[in-house]
């Protein structure tokens, strides 16, 4: 009787530990910060003011950047849906020559994105660009001035964000129901209002989420139109970059406008979804089969603008491989030559720990953010799964609550929260340490590794569980021994996914890195500003070929782990 009431006191004692220790967490990480930097928005000189709207609504600067995020929001929800749902059409829908090549090349943003991919498309399509100059050289009026501004952007992202539709749009495609689709055939009905009648309709909802996705992407676009818009067209991200030294408080206002913004347009965009009919392909479905498009002109047209498009996806990873084998000379000039290739570069860079620092950094602040961040949120599902009230119920609403905000507002928010000593971190201020870095990392991706670790716990059997309580095990030795094991693959895969995705990050680190730590995403930043360089342009061509790989790695492995085990 009393090892059973100590028992009982030892695992409260327990309980309430862990309870305050994630009390504590939500507090400084996901609420303190963000209401923060709301009020901070208010205030001058301890006093409630509009003082930064008034100076925003004066600002040509200002009200130019968020006329520029609106129209590129609009502009990329028709131009990636566009691209998006003709390359799902021609890979999974249309019977067309060489899918699975194809395939291939539209999955390559997969591999990079963010910075990275922005940078490889200046490289390759910018002014000095490879591509530019092959063009030039053989149209010497050729003009590579579109490659910046508006222009510039939008076919950036426009290439670059299509990854949802190959994600989301290609699962949804491939179990459309082909019974319906032979009805309609049946009935007398073409290939193309087969499509437009019967196909599209039952992928409206996951259009519809895919156009929600892209619009706030472009909302918050940050490195395309930093690297390729400049001052001729600024949106709000590089904006309140910009501006974050200089008119701090204008920074601050854009900051908490565009958060509004998010929110309010997830807000209209739930209830629009929520109120439309769908259509569903029926219960019983039928083996699909692709459709061939039986008019010839229209058949030769699709395959010509599949391929074209294909050109255009791949072109960039082509040149950015072959150039990182060869000279410094022949990557200046943007020759090929059979004499130029050389392995040199990799010898050189990768024994060189100076050059390598930035990436040493990146590791080092990802790793950590991806262990804590996966097992804060493993202990979170833990919790929620054994202890299911009130409590439990409002901690999956905040964990959320980055997936609401642009990266800008979560980064101003624990500067203005952790510019000084605060008892919520023991008296010690953040500002310029590594550990503000990783804990924005760790922000950043608790909604995506909530969701993901929460369908996974659901394949757990509880009998194991169940049957080690019965023969008198304690919690923790339940969780160490049954538990965790059944979980530690996924959940490893999960981790590597994290780490994976924030190794090259710039949105959040901009903000927040101290000039003594450069991160990869930093270093990248500042060598495409510097692409005329051609020792500069060797270290960035072989960062990126060696991103691209551990990408390729990590989706062919930690995906498909994941995506197994949720199924």
């Amino acid at each position: 009787m009393g090892k059973q009431v100590l028992r009982t006191i030892k695992d409260n004692a327990i309980y309430f530990i862990i309870g305050a220790f994630f009390l504590w967490a939500f507090v400084a990480l996901l609420i303190y910060p963000n209401v923060n930097v709301v009020i901070s928005a208010f205030r001058v000189d301890g006093e409630f003011s509009l003082e930064a709207l008034r100076l925003i609504r004066g600002s040509a600067r200002a009200m130019q950047g968020l006329r520029n995020s609106v129209v590129l929001a609009v502009a990329l929800s028709l131009t990636v849906n566009a691209v998006g749902i003709f390359i799902v059409l021609v890979t999974e829908y249309f019977d067309v020559k060489g899918a699975n090549i194809l395939r291939l090349g539209y999955m390559t943003t997969l591999i990079y994105g963010g910075i990275v991919l922005v940078s490889g498309y200046v490289f390759v399509y910018g002014d000095n660009g490879m591509f530019t100059k092959v063009i030039q050289s053989v149209i010497p009026s050729y003009s590579s001035s579109w490659f910046g501004g508006f222009t510039g952007v939008l076919f950036v992202m426009t290439f670059s964000i299509t990854s949802n539709h190959m994600i989301f749009l290609r699962n949804v495609m491939r179990k459309v129901d082909y019974f319906s689709i032979e009805a309609s055939r049946n009935l007398g009905a073409s290939t193309m209002r087969t499509l437009f009648k019967v196909v599209l309709p039952i992928l409206m909802p996951t259009i519809f989420a895919v156009t929600i996705l892209v619009f706030l992407t472009g909302l918050g676009a940050f490195a395309a139109p930093l690297l390729v818009g400049g001052r001729e067209f600024e949106t709000i991200n590089p904006l309140i970059r910009a501006l974050i030294y200089d008119a701090p408080d204008i920074s601050i206002m854009l900051s908490v406008i565009l958060g509004a913004m998010v929110i309010g347009l997830l807000i209209i965009f739930t209830r629009i979804e929520s109120g439309g009919t769908y259509y569903s392909s029926s219960k019983t479905q039928g083996i699909f089969r692709k459709q061939k498009i039986e008019n010839r002109l229209g058949n030769v047209v699709v395959h010509i603008f599949a391929y074209v498009l294909f050109i255009i996806y791949i072109i960039p990873i082509i040149f950015i491989v072959l150039f990182s084998f060869t000279d410094v000379v022949s990557i200046a000039t943007g020759t090929l030559s059979f004499s130029s290739f050389t392995i040199q570069n990799y010898v050189t860079i990768l024994s060189d720990t100076q050059i390598l620092r930035p990436l040493f950094n990146s590791i080092r602040f990802s790793s950590v953010a991806a262990v804590l961040g996966v097992f804060f949120i493993f202990f979170i599902v833990l919790i929620q799964f054994k202890k299911k009230n009130k409590i439990t119920g409002l901690m999956q609403y905040i964990i959320l609550i980055p997936w609401l905000l642009p990266s800008t507002v979560i980064a101003l928010g624990l500067i203005t929260s952790y510019n000084q000593a605060t008892f919520l971190f023991l008296g010690r201020s953040l500002i310029g340490t590594s550990t503000i870095v990783i804990i924005s990392y760790i922000i950043i991706k608790m909604p995506f590794t909530y969701r993901l670790l929460r369908a996974i716990y659901y394949t757990v059997d509880d009998s194991y569980e169940s049957a080690s309580k019965s023969l008198g095990a304690g919690p923790l030795y339940t969780f160490r021994r049954v538990t965790l094991p059944m979980v530690l693959p996924t959940v490893i895969a999960l981790m590597v996914i994290n780490f994976n995705s924030m190794l090259d990050d710039y949105n959040l680190t901009v903000f927040l890195y101290h000039p003594l730590q450069r991160t990869l995403g930093i270093d990248i930043k500042n060598k495409t500003d510097l692409m005329a360089g051609g020792d500069v342009q060797v270290v960035l061509l072989i960062y990126t070929v060696l991103l691209m790989t551990f990408s390729a790695i990590t989706l062919y492995i930690a995906y498909g782990k994941l995506l197994k085990k949720v199924d």
